[in-house]
């Protein structure tokens, strides 16, 4: 993957710096690219054979014990590369044990592994002791032994159903286990580790919103800093909301006072939900 360059026939990048404006806009060169030839000859390779070769040996996998094979493709094209792929490392996989989703929801990214699991839970329930083999897009293949009793995986009636303070009453739905080893959707409110953590980062921001409040005050710097940690945003957040190089939006924080014109402040009062009055405010 690439991005604000264009590739030459040679394989090298010509940075973004080289075009125009008109350029960059006509040919998409700040868009995200990806070299699918590079892909297509080294994904089943990389992210299957040799990591799924290692596993294989270390936990002794034959073909006969895997229960499911949940390959995460973003294209029909890769089902005959990966079968090809699994029968050159002696773990040949009949495809009545595959389960992918592709055709009916589309290439869901991450979410992918999770989807398929509660898929194959809901035609076949996981049982306990069961072997599958989960490949995960850029990341390569999973072994998973599911255990005698679920205690890595929490049950429907585990889940913390009072939102912490923390989350104002807000829920979030996770995948949870029923008595019978699906997959079910259930709502919320955050387990312990999340609240811990969450109150660490809001705390942590708090502090860097309170000393960069200081620097503004003694005039060192401008009060965006302070308004942009307050939002919980570091440089690079504010740059992908602003549109902005992150160097360039740490050049206008590092400023005293409210950026010029030139600097377009309200594109970041915008990004941060701000008026241009309250933009300047340290208040």
């Amino acid at each position: 993957m690439y991005a604000g360059a264009k590739k030459n026939a040679d394989g090298t990048l010509t940075s973004w710096m080289q075009f125009s404006h008109e350029e960059l806009g006509r040919e998409s060169i700040l868009a995200i690219r990806q070299d699918v030839k590079l892909l297509n000859a080294n994904a089943v390779g990389y992210c299957l054979e040799k990591p799924l070769a290692r596993i294989a040996a270390r936990r002794r996998l034959r073909p006969e014990e895997i229960d499911w094979f949940l390959p995460h493709m973003s294209s029909e094209y890769f089902r005959q590369p990966i079968a090809s792929g699994l029968a050159k490392i002696g773990l040949p996989i009949p495809p009545e044990r595959w389960f992918t989703n592709l055709t009916a929801r589309g290439n869901t990214g991450s979410a992918s592994p999770v989807r398929h699991a509660r898929r194959t839970g809901a035609q076949r329930p996981l049982a306990p002791g069961g072997k599958d083999v989960v490949l995960r897009a850029g990341i390569g293949p999973v072994h998973q032994r599911l255990p005698s009793s679920h205690r890595r995986l929490m049950h429907a009636n585990e889940v913390p159903e009072r939102s912490a303070p923390l989350f104002e009453g807000r829920h979030k739905a996770v995948y949870v286990v029923d008595e019978h080893g699906r997959y079910l959707i259930a709502k919320s409110g955050g387990t312990e580790a999340e609240v811990s953590v969450t109150e660490e980062a809001v705390s942590w921001f708090a502090r860097l919103a309170a000393e960069a409040r200081e620097r503004a005050r003694r005039g060192e710097t401008s009060p965006l800093e302070v308004h942009m940690y307050r939002q919980r945003m570091d440089l690079p957040t504010l740059a992908q909301a602003t549109g902005f190089c992150a160097g360039r939006c740490a050049a206008i924080c590092d400023r005293p006072g409210l950026p010029g014109e030139r600097a377009r402040p309200r594109r970041y009062a915008e990004a941060l939900g701000l008026s241009l009055a309250q933009l300047q405010s340290l208040d």
